[in-house]
Protein backbone atom coordinates (compact mmCIF):
# COMPACT_ATOMS: atom_id res chain seq x y z
CA UNK A 1 0.00 0.00 0.00
CA UNK A 2 1.49 3.34 -0.71
CA UNK A 3 0.25 6.28 0.33
CA UNK A 4 1.70 9.76 0.99
CA UNK A 5 2.76 10.60 4.46
CA UNK A 6 1.20 13.53 6.52
CA UNK A 7 3.64 14.97 8.86
CA UNK A 8 1.66 17.44 11.73
CA UNK A 9 4.49 19.87 12.08
CA UNK A 10 4.79 20.07 8.08
CA UNK A 11 4.78 24.02 7.80
CA UNK A 12 1.91 24.07 4.90
CA UNK A 13 -0.52 23.52 8.25
CA UNK A 14 1.64 23.03 11.04
CA UNK A 15 0.74 26.32 12.89
CA UNK A 16 -2.91 26.15 11.70
CA UNK A 17 -5.88 25.78 14.60
CA UNK A 18 -6.64 22.60 15.02
CA UNK A 19 -10.62 22.51 14.92
CA UNK A 20 -11.77 25.25 16.90
CA UNK A 21 -9.14 25.20 19.41
CA UNK A 22 -6.04 27.37 20.05
CA UNK A 23 -4.10 24.27 19.86
CA UNK A 24 -2.13 24.03 16.30
CA UNK A 25 -2.26 21.06 13.82
CA UNK A 26 1.29 21.01 14.60
CA UNK A 27 1.07 20.46 18.36
CA UNK A 28 -1.99 18.46 18.53
CA UNK A 29 -2.97 17.09 14.46
CA UNK A 30 -1.74 13.39 14.76
CA UNK A 31 -5.62 12.29 14.64
CA UNK A 32 -6.77 14.96 12.25
CA UNK A 33 -3.36 13.84 9.78
CA UNK A 34 -4.12 10.12 10.66
CA UNK A 35 -7.75 10.39 8.94
CA UNK A 36 -6.53 12.71 6.02
CA UNK A 37 -3.69 9.47 5.57
CA UNK A 38 -6.87 7.36 5.80
CA UNK A 39 -8.89 8.79 3.45
CA UNK A 40 -6.21 7.94 0.85
CA UNK A 41 -7.53 3.93 1.22
CA UNK A 42 -11.24 5.55 0.14
CA UNK A 43 -9.73 7.43 -3.03
CA UNK A 44 -9.49 10.75 -1.26
CA UNK A 45 -6.77 12.68 -1.34
CA UNK A 46 -7.29 15.68 1.06
CA UNK A 47 -4.76 17.70 2.94
CA UNK A 48 -4.89 17.54 6.79
CA UNK A 49 -5.59 21.70 6.75
CA UNK A 50 -8.59 20.94 4.14
CA UNK A 51 -9.96 17.68 5.98
CA UNK A 52 -9.87 20.42 9.17
CA UNK A 53 -11.69 23.20 7.71
CA UNK A 54 -14.47 20.70 6.40
CA UNK A 55 -14.55 18.71 9.56
CA UNK A 56 -14.90 22.20 11.69
CA UNK A 57 -17.87 23.54 8.84
CA UNK A 58 -19.79 19.83 9.50
CA UNK A 59 -19.43 20.01 13.52
CA UNK A 60 -17.09 17.35 13.43
CA UNK A 61 -14.91 18.73 16.95
CA UNK A 62 -16.00 18.88 20.35
CA UNK A 63 -14.38 20.71 22.82
CA UNK A 64 -12.50 22.16 20.71
CA UNK A 65 -10.42 19.87 18.74
CA UNK A 66 -11.19 16.38 20.18
CA UNK A 67 -12.53 14.59 16.77
CA UNK A 68 -16.49 13.41 16.64
CA UNK A 69 -15.52 10.03 15.42
CA UNK A 70 -18.90 9.35 12.99
CA UNK A 71 -18.61 12.89 11.72
CA UNK A 72 -15.88 11.93 9.52
CA UNK A 73 -18.22 10.25 7.08
CA UNK A 74 -20.17 13.51 5.99
CA UNK A 75 -16.87 14.62 4.56
CA UNK A 76 -15.33 11.70 3.46
CA UNK A 77 -16.46 8.10 1.96
CA UNK A 78 -16.00 6.28 5.27
CA UNK A 79 -18.06 5.14 7.79
CA UNK A 80 -17.14 3.93 11.42
CA UNK A 81 -17.17 0.33 11.43
CA UNK A 82 -15.63 0.05 15.01
CA UNK A 83 -14.25 2.46 17.91
CA UNK A 84 -12.41 0.23 20.83
CA UNK A 85 -11.05 1.72 23.89
CA UNK A 86 -8.77 -0.77 25.59
CA UNK A 87 -6.93 1.31 28.47
CA UNK A 88 -6.55 -1.42 30.52
CA UNK A 89 -6.75 -4.44 28.82
CA UNK A 90 -4.96 -6.19 25.39
CA UNK A 91 -5.96 -4.82 22.45
CA UNK A 92 -7.65 -7.35 20.32
CA UNK A 93 -4.61 -7.42 17.52
CA UNK A 94 -6.12 -10.55 15.79
CA UNK A 95 -9.56 -8.30 15.00
CA UNK A 96 -7.37 -5.24 14.09
CA UNK A 97 -5.22 -7.42 11.69
CA UNK A 98 -8.61 -8.86 10.11
CA UNK A 99 -9.58 -5.44 9.47
CA UNK A 100 -6.58 -4.36 8.12
CA UNK A 101 -6.07 -7.55 5.91
CA UNK A 102 -9.70 -6.31 4.58
CA UNK A 103 -8.59 -3.40 3.51
CA UNK A 104 -10.40 -0.90 6.25
CA UNK A 105 -8.03 1.78 7.80
CA UNK A 106 -7.64 1.13 11.08
CA UNK A 107 -6.53 4.21 12.99
CA UNK A 108 -5.09 3.72 16.54
CA UNK A 109 -3.93 5.30 19.77
CA UNK A 110 -0.42 4.91 20.94
CA UNK A 111 1.20 6.24 24.49
CA UNK A 112 3.89 8.53 22.82
CA UNK A 113 6.72 8.65 25.76
CA UNK A 114 7.56 6.89 28.72
CA UNK A 115 6.48 9.37 30.95
CA UNK A 116 3.77 8.48 33.63
CA UNK A 117 -0.02 8.23 32.62
CA UNK A 118 -0.84 7.87 28.80
CA UNK A 119 0.71 10.49 26.11
CA UNK A 120 -1.54 9.95 23.72
CA UNK A 121 -0.80 9.72 19.75
CA UNK A 122 -2.75 8.48 16.74
CA UNK A 123 -1.27 6.59 14.08
CA UNK A 124 -2.74 5.21 11.34
CA UNK A 125 -1.95 0.98 10.59
CA UNK A 126 -0.76 0.52 7.29
CA UNK A 127 -1.10 -3.76 7.09
CA UNK A 128 -1.63 -7.01 9.14
CA UNK A 129 1.78 -6.28 10.20
CA UNK A 130 1.40 -3.98 12.69
CA UNK A 131 3.53 -1.00 10.62
CA UNK A 132 1.97 2.54 10.82
CA UNK A 133 2.23 6.04 9.53
CA UNK A 134 3.70 8.10 12.42
CA UNK A 135 2.20 11.59 11.45
CA UNK A 136 4.88 13.20 14.15
CA UNK A 137 7.87 12.08 12.61
CA UNK A 138 6.36 11.43 8.88
CA UNK A 139 7.75 7.84 8.94
CA UNK A 140 6.85 4.78 8.63
CA UNK A 141 7.56 2.34 11.52
CA UNK A 142 6.62 -1.00 12.89
CA UNK A 143 4.86 -1.87 16.25
CA UNK A 144 6.68 -4.53 18.17
CA UNK A 145 3.27 -5.50 20.42
CA UNK A 146 0.14 -4.26 18.98
CA UNK A 147 -1.87 -5.49 22.45
CA UNK A 148 -0.01 -3.86 24.21
CA UNK A 149 0.91 -0.75 22.22
CA UNK A 150 -2.27 -0.02 21.58
CA UNK A 151 -4.66 1.84 23.95
CA UNK A 152 -7.76 2.34 21.35
CA UNK A 153 -8.23 2.24 17.93
CA UNK A 154 -10.86 2.87 14.90
CA UNK A 155 -11.59 0.93 12.01
CA UNK A 156 -13.48 2.81 8.75
CA UNK A 157 -15.29 0.88 6.43
CA UNK A 158 -15.02 2.38 2.50
CA UNK A 159 -19.25 3.78 2.45
CA UNK A 160 -19.14 2.09 -1.36
CA UNK A 161 -18.69 -1.13 0.61
CA UNK A 162 -21.64 -0.64 2.95
CA UNK A 163 -23.69 0.62 0.27
CA UNK A 164 -23.43 -2.68 -1.77
CA UNK A 165 -24.43 -4.66 1.37
CA UNK A 166 -28.43 -5.97 1.79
Amino acid sequence: MTITMYAQRDPRWGERKLGTSEDTIGKSGCLLCSVAMAAQLAGVDIWPNELNALLVHEDGFESGNLLRWYRVSSVLPLYLEALVSCPYDLADSAKIAGYLRAGAPVIAELDASSLPGLQEHWVLLLDAEFHYADPWSGEIKRMESPARDIYAWAAYMPLRGKESEG
